[in-house]
C-alpha cells in the first residue's frame, strides 16, 4: 500500500537487533513513509527524535548497552509529544499498564507480522501540512 506524499508519515526505528531493525525499515519504507533515523540505544533515540521530529517511533523495549525504550518513549513524549508503537516481547499486562499514560498508538507482541506494522501505522495521523 502506497500513500500519497502528503500523507507519508516520518517513522523512528528503535531497535537493538540489527535484523528486526533493518526488517521494520524495510516494512515502513515498503508502505510508504520514511525513516528519518534508526536508533539501537534510547540515548540515540531522543537525540535522533529531537533532531528529526518524527510522527511516530516504533520501539523495542529492552535496547542495547540496559537502556529502555520505554525510557526514550517517555522522553520524546514528555518534551515534544511524540507518541510510539512499541514492538517487543516483553508486553505483559504490567508492561502495558505501565505505559499506558503515554498514550501508546499501538503495542505489538514480536514475533510480529507486516499487516500488524501497517494497520498501527495507519492509525498515525500525521500533521496537517502547511
Amino acid at each position: 500500500m502506497r500513500l500519497p506524499s502528503t500523507e507519508r508519515l516520518s517513522v523512528l526505528v528503535v531497535e537493538d537487533e540489527p535484523l528486526i531493525a533493518m526488517h521494520l525499515k524495510l516494512c515502513v519504507e515498503a508502505f510508504g513513509h520514511k525513516v528519518c533515523g534508526v536508533a539501537a540505544t534510547a540515548d540515540d533515540a531522543i537525540e535522533l527524535g529531537l533532531t528529526h521530529r518524527p510522527d511516530v517511533m516504533l520501539t523495542d523495549l529492552r535496547l542495547r548497552g540496559g537502556t529502555s525504550g520505554e525510557h526514550a518513549a517517555r522522553v520524546l513524549f514528555e518534551t515534544i509529544g511524540l507518541r510510539a508503537i512499541f514492538v517487543s516481547g516483553n508486553l505483559d499486562p504490567d508492561m502495558r499498564a505501565q505505559l499506558s499514560d503515554l498514550s501508546p498508538i499501538a503495542m505489538i507482541m514480536k514475533p510480529f507480522g507486516i499487516q500488524e506494522i501497517e494497520r498501527a501505522l495507519s492509525l498515525v495521523r500525521p500533521p496537517p501540512q502547511s
